[in-house]
C-alpha cells in the first residue's frame, strides 16, 4: 500500500492533483486521530485535527487557482 500511495504521489501534476492530494493527506490524518483517540494515546489527537483542517484550508485554496 506504500509503494502504491508514493507512486501516485509521484505522478501528481497541475494544481487539480495537488488539491485532491492535500484532501487526501488531510483524510489519512483524520484518520490517525481517530486510531489514536481509540486507543488511549490520544494526546496529540487535537494536534494532528488542526493540521488537517489546514491542509483542507490548502486543499480548497488549491482548487481555486
Amino acid at each position: 500500500m506504500r509503494d502504491a500511495a508514493i507512486a501516485l504521489v509521484e505522478r501528481v501534476q497541475g494544481h487539480v492533483e495537488v488539491a485532491d492530494l492535500l484532501q487526501l493527506s488531510a483524510s489519512l490524518l483524520e484518520h490517525a486521530a481517530y486510531e489514536l483517540a481509540r486507543s488511549e494515546q490520544g494526546g496529540q489527537v487535537s494536534r494532528i485535527i488542526l493540521i488537517s483542517a489546514e491542509i483542507e484550508r490548502m486543499a480548497r485554496d488549491a482548487k481555486v487557482q
